[in-house]
């Protein structure tokens, strides 16, 4: 079998010898590795504005295999630049802005011829002159190249118009002024007007014509000596004056509170009031049962205001001190108001005196004849109030 070289895609065989019709081997093919890469250097490609490039790559020259891969550079673009051709002018004819590529010169944007723009015309307005500065006529030019077509002409200052501030009188109300002088068209003041203040009324005699109260307010009239004119004036009201002093408005009794209060000394209405306490009971005697000669009564207190009971109690109209038992002629003294009694007769005979008093009477007179005594109850005593009698 013949030989064959290795490359470095195939390895290769050494020459052999073998039988063609039984397929002995005499002489065996011995394998060659394969034989390294032939590397070749892949320059880079630059990208321009259109087309792409390449970064540094390499492949084997003999197989073509590529041992390092390049990249891909995008492609730049264009890079556009004005034409700089002249543009149109308010006279001049020019052209549309053209571009081109600054790096390729490839014409992006063709530029285009363009006639004259003409002008446009604007109006300068007139300016009027004042008193002091100068006024400018009428006038027009180019609003674009800047081209007078009418010149504005200067007009003078027109100067100031003096006229004169008269000077008025101040009344008693109303301000006044001296006189002055000013400019009529724009106003400067050549003599500065002075305000002289209103004057004031001269007041001196006032009428009440509405007295105030201690809640209302008063008012009060006076003509002003200088310019006559009447003037009102309030007076001011002086509000309520107190006394200090406590006024009864009821008085207090055992069942109810009273009530003080104080007023005012000028019109008489209350500002402040004042409870005060309850009072004890006012009682008056009252005899329930009359006492007579030989038995006890009740009398019992009662208040005079109220009505309520305030003592229930038993009561002798007649105490006898005496050692010898009398007997009264009627339960009852008489309608002259005399009291009649007696003693047994063997004891009339032992008495050596009979006196009657009571509280009020310490001496009541007592008259005796045929053995019977008589004494006259006073006018005046209390119904309730004890005689007494003694006997000795």
């Amino acid at each position: 079998a013949p030989a064959r070289e290795a490359t470095c895609a195939l390895e290769g065989l050494t020459a052999g010898i073998h039988c063609a019709r039984c397929g002995e081997v005499f002489t065996a093919q011995q394998t060659i590795g394969k034989l390294p890469h032939r590397i070749v250097k892949d320059e880079a490609i630059a990208p321009t504005c259109t087309e792409t490039g390449r970064t540094e790559g390499s492949h084997c020259a003999v197989c073509g295999e590529v041992t390092a891969a390049p990249a891909v550079l995008p492609a730049k673009g264009h890079v556009p630049v004005g034409d700089g051709l002249p543009v149109p002018t308010c006279t001049e004819p020019g052209y549309t802005q053209g571009s081109h590529c600054a790096v390729c010169g490839e014409v992006l944007a063709e530029s285009q011829p363009v006639p004259a723009l003409g002008h446009t015309v604007v109006t300068d307005p007139r300016r009027e002159p004042t008193c002091t500065a100068t006024g400018l006529t009428e006038g027009s030019h180019c609003a674009v190249c800047g081209e007078v077509f009418t010149a504005q002409e200067e007009i003078p200052a027109k100067g100031h118009t003096k006229v004169s501030d008269a000077p008025k009188d101040a009344t008693c109300t109303e301000q006044g002024r001296t006189a002055g002088s000013h400019c009529s068209a724009c106003g400067h003041v050549f003599e500065a007007v002075e305000t002289i203040p209103p004057l004031g009324h001269i007041l001196n005699d006032w009428t009440v014509t509405a007295q105030a109260t201690c809640t209302a307010n008063g008012s009060e009239r006076c003509v002003c000596e200088r310019c006559h004119e009447p003037v009102t004036r309030e007076i001011p009201a002086p509000g309520h004056t107190g006394t200090g002093v406590w006024e009864t408005v009821e008085e207090a009794t055992c069942i109810h509170r009273g009530l003080l209060a104080e007023k005012c000394a000028v019109c008489g209405v209350t500002l402040r009031e004042m409870e005060t306490p309850t009072v004890d009971h006012t009682p008056v005697r009252e005899i329930v049962e009359p006492a007579t000669c030989t038995k006890s009564g009740v009398v019992h207190d009662v208040c005079s205001v109220c009505s309520a009971v305030l003592l229930r109690a038993p009561y002798e109209r007649f105490h006898t001190d005496s050692p010898f038992a009398l007997t009264f002629e009627e339960d009852e003294p008489d309608e002259t108001g005399a009291v009649r009694f007696t003693f047994q007769p063997e004891d009339a005979a032992k008495i050596a005196s009979v006196t009657v008093s009571c509280p009020t009477v310490p001496s009541i007179p007592v008259t005796e004849g045929n053995g019977a005594y008589t004494f006259t109850v006073p006018e005046g005593i209390a119904p309730t109030e004890t005689i007494t009698i003694t006997v000795r």
